[in-house]
């Protein structure tokens, strides 16, 4: 069993999710706890949080294209160095 600094198991931190939708050009947000999951799907939520945002207008793309990565070679190039071991 893997643990955190603090000494607490991994399995007891809770995951919050960030859940967003783009709708008829709003943007709306929540940050969500959820209490059980049946295989990929949440269940229960045990806290909803909605997210005020400002109204950032047409961000000028489809924002789904960014949810898949980029097929081109033009991406950044980073540089992964090994520290110690």
């Amino acid at each position: 069993m893997t643990r955190s600094s603090s000494g607490a198991s991994w399995e007891d931190v809770p995951t919050w999710f960030l859940l967003y939708q783009w709708r008829d050009g709003v943007l709306s947000a929540e940050l969500s706890l959820p209490v059980r999951m049946n295989g990929q799907f949440v269940d229960e939520w045990l806290e909803r949080i909605p997210l005020s945002l400002p109204n950032l207008g047409d961000p000028g793309a489809d924002i789904g294209l960014l949810d898949e990565p980029d097929d081109d070679e033009g991406g950044p190039d980073v540089k992964v160095e090994l520290l110690g071991g």
